[in-house]
């Protein structure tokens, strides 16, 4: 499934994007503050790929213009 294997190459580009922000050696504040808001939103993007991921599973894909939503 086209959208599935997308959403699941997606994954590792934003956990490597996690680890650049983990192990960057920053020493100013308002770039660590930006570093540590990266490391979360990208948690947050990988939960919602991996919720999207189960639910196309389980249910098939979204119709068109079906909006972005919340998954749990």
């Amino acid at each position: 499934m086209i959208i599935r294997d997308g959403t699941q190459a997606m994954i590792p580009h934003h956990s490597i994007a996690i680890l650049t922000s983990e192990r960057a050696d920053i020493s100013d504040p308002r770039v660590r503050a930006l570093a540590d808001a990266i490391i979360e939103a990208q948690l947050s993007e990988i939960a919602e790929m991996k919720g999207y991921i189960a639910n196309i599973e389980a249910n098939g894909e979204a119709p068109a213009g079906t909006p972005r939503a919340e998954i749990d």
